[in-house]
């Protein structure tokens, strides 16, 4: 009779050890739960920062194709400022060139120009002696200036006071042919000094529209500078998000490899729970059975 209650005794102490094991499972199971809901939370503040830097990501491709597009267009406009400036370096080359050829031409003029009037003054002076040899030559002398120099002269003969009433025909002759070498080499000198002043105007609307050019040019290289140095930053920013994107994905795998073990865990405590009571309604209805025994045989 005494083991009977010893045995029952003991199978009640059992029972009530794994009631407490079941109630301290229960708990554990139900500390898992909410774990995993917790985790689950986090999942979803991770997925939704994940998406939200996968946004942010997105726009900051689309600003960095925007500006490198802008790059390209800025480096073609400075490459067609570059052979601007390659054209306007050859005009000026050319423009010195011209400027040389015309000097040399207008020296080679004068010099036969001066050749030309020796030969005339020579040959006037034979035609003078030959028509002063010839009877009736003086008069042919007088007729045979021109009117038309005699005319554009004439203010150059009058400040000069040449006596026209001199004995000496053959001086006021010599003074005449100065006279008039006189006047063309003034007027040659005054259309020089025209082709000068207009070449001296050209020569400094080239140097204005350089200068501009390269004011142009050196805004379009602080533009240019401006756009790499925000170039730059995009780029350090895009690389700082891929980063923190990627360190987001692996904690994100990490939580979800995290939570499937807790699941398994959770899964795991289960079946234990499930077996221990099975265990234990088997001990009960064995129990039960052994008391329902024990008072039949009383």
């Amino acid at each position: 009779m005494l083991t009977r209650k010893a045995k029952a005794m003991d199978t009640e102490s059992k029972l009530q050890r794994a009631l407490e094991e079941l109630k301290a499972s229960r708990e554990t199971c139900n500390q898992l739960l909410r774990e995993r809901e917790d985790s689950e939370e986090e999942i979803n503040k991770i997925i939704s920062r994940n998406t939200e830097l996968r946004k942010d990501l997105a726009d900051l491709h689309v600003q960095y194709q925007e500006t490198a597009a802008h790059r390209d267009q800025l480096l073609n406009t400075i490459s067609s400022f570059d052979q601007c400036s390659a054209v306007f370096e050859q005009a000026l080359i050319r423009n010195n060139e011209l400027e040389s050829e015309l000097r040399d031409a207008n020296n080679t003029i004068l010099h036969f120009e001066e050749e030309k009037k020796l030969q005339e003054c020579s040959q006037t002076l034979n035609l003078y002696e030959e028509l002063i040899d010839t009877p009736g030559g003086h008069a042919m002398v007088t007729t045979s200036l021109d009117s038309s120099a005699r005319t554009v002269f004439e203010d150059s003969i009058n400040r000069t006071k040449i006596r026209l009433n001199s004995k000496n025909k053959f001086k006021k002759y010599v003074k005449l042919n100065r006279l008039i070498s006189k006047t063309n080499k003034l007027i040659r000198k005054q259309k020089c000094f025209y082709k000068n002043v207009t070449l001296r105007k050209q020569r400094q609307k080239l140097l204005e529209s350089r200068s501009k050019y390269d004011l142009d040019v050196g805004g379009l290289q602080a533009d240019i500078s401006e756009l790499h140095r925000s170039l730059e930053s995009l780029t350090s920013l895009y690389n700082s998000a891929q980063a923190q994107i990627s360190e987001h994905i692996l904690a994100a795998d990490k939580l979800i490899g995290l939570c499937c073990n807790k699941h398994t865990l959770l899964h795991n405590k289960k079946q234990e729970y499930k077996i221990e009571l099975c265990f234990i309604v088997f001990h009960k209805e064995a129990y039960n059975h052994t008391i329902i025994c024990k008072g039949k045989s009383l």
